[in-house]
């Protein structure tokens, strides 16, 4: 299942990239998820308890926002960045 999950996310990305280009529209539909406490978690990272840097595989410029999601459906990919454009 865990090699079709990206996939289908992939696919999804590239439908609504594909139907709001062809209709005009500049609308992504983004799929997240969120599990565990929060306040400690940031709590944590406030403190550098928790080296985050390792987890992160890829910056991308919000430019390339395609080939983020993309490589977000990698095997293997922990994590993702988009970077608004300075």
């Amino acid at each position: 299942m865990h090699e079709t999950a990206p996939n289908a996310l992939r696919d999804r990305f590239e439908n609504d990239l594909r139907r709001q280009t062809e209709s005009g529209h500049r609308r992504v539909t983004v799929v997240g998820s969120r599990c565990g406490p929060f306040e400690p978690a940031l709590e944590a990272l406030g403190q550098k308890k928790v080296d985050v840097y390792p987890l992160i595989t890829e910056v991308f410029p919000l430019k390339r926002g395609k080939q983020a999601f993309l490589k977000a459906a990698e095997k293997g990919v922990l994590k993702v960045l988009l970077r608004p454009e300075d």
